[in-house]
């Protein structure tokens, strides 16, 4: 979910932005080796179904909602009491927007379809554990990340942390991520068929608009945010700068919080899966045992009135004789 490969900071790069490169660098480094080194675990051949990826992106995801939900409320509430502080506050906000950027909507197709899609495939029991570790993730999701959209309605700089953590992470290692995801095939993803550009459906969180990872459009949109961050960054007082910057280094600890409960939430849902299935085991060994039983008992019964026929009567009979 964050920069793969963070490029050198171009030339001319604002004072912010080399500030926020500097603050974060070894958080980013320590956030990425994380992430390199659980990425194949939501992949074949470690796993047959893209569950761990679903409850992955259904918690990281949370933070692009709850950005742009802070966003969009900061624009239309405009806090700020005075005519000033509020025309300045409309004017950071509208100057950062860059179209075709927001992730929220993408966001929803994608769990929503991946939701519908595990759900049907897993067996009754495991469909049931599914459902409550998938609630149980999104409520920790929400929880973990409500501080996000209340901090940028009171500060609204702030959401250039945010942004330029987040949207950048998608532009330079998100990239590399997905051609990553995509390699598993529509198969893993659970998809019948795919369109003639053979594009995976519960991907496009990490596709622009009409850009692929390589497409040169994905980089002028990159280039656009940075020209806006840049403007808007110039607007900033020095105090709101390092405000900024802070944020970003609590970003970076947010998600290696992330990171670590994942990783408790899999191992715990592993144990559980595991029981389900040995449940599963002893109820149809259970169900074979009674079948075996009946098909037995239909032989043996039978057979043991025919022995009791008095079939054995001749032969004794005889040695009497």
């Amino acid at each position: 979910m964050v920069n793969h490969a963070e490029p050198p900071l171009a030339v001319g790069a604002s004072p912010l932005q080399s500030s926020l490169h500097a603050a974060t660098r070894s958080l980013h480094t320590q956030l990425n080796v994380s992430i390199i080194n659980r990425l194949p675990q939501c992949l074949p051949p470690h796993t047959s179904d893209p569950t761990a990826y679903h409850l992955g992106i259904l918690t990281f995801g949370q933070i692009f909602v709850a950005l742009e939900r802070g966003i969009n409320e900061a624009t239309s509430n405009q806090l700020d009491n005075s005519e000033a502080g509020r025309a300045r506050q409309s004017r950071i906000l509208t100057t950062l927007h860059t179209p075709g950027l927001a992730r929220t909507q993408s966001l929803k197709h994608d769990i929503d379809l991946l939701s519908e899609r595990l759900s049907s495939l897993k067996h009754p029991r495991s469909a049931d554990q599914f459902i409550h570790t998938e609630k149980e993730v999104k409520s920790q999701a929400d929880t973990r990340t409500k501080h996000i959209t209340q901090r940028i309605l009171k500060k609204p700089h702030l959401a250039l942390a945010y942004t330029w953590t987040m949207y950048l992470a998608l532009f330079n290692g998100g990239r590399h991520i997905h051609r990553a995801l995509a390699r598993a095939g529509p198969d893993f993803w659970l998809e019948t068929e795919t369109g003639q550009d053979q594009r995976i459906e519960a991907l496009s969180f990490w596709r622009f608009n009409a850009a692929t990872e390589d497409n040169p459009e994905a980089d002028q949109l990159k280039l656009e945010f940075k020209r806006k961050f840049d403007e808007v960054s110039e607007m900033l007082t020095e105090g709101e700068q390092g405000e900024v910057v802070r944020e970003a280094k609590g970003i970076f600890e947010l998600c290696m919080e992330l990171v670590e409960y994942l990783d408790g939430v899999m191992a715990e849902y592993a144990r559980q899966e595991a029981q389900v299935a040995a449940s599963r085991d002893v109820c149809q060994r259970h169900v074979e045992s009674k079948m075996w039983g009946g098909v037995a008992s239909g032989f043996v019964v039978p057979l043991s009135r025919l022995l009791n026929l008095g079939w054995s009567r001749p032969f004794v009979e005889e040695g009497k004789d």
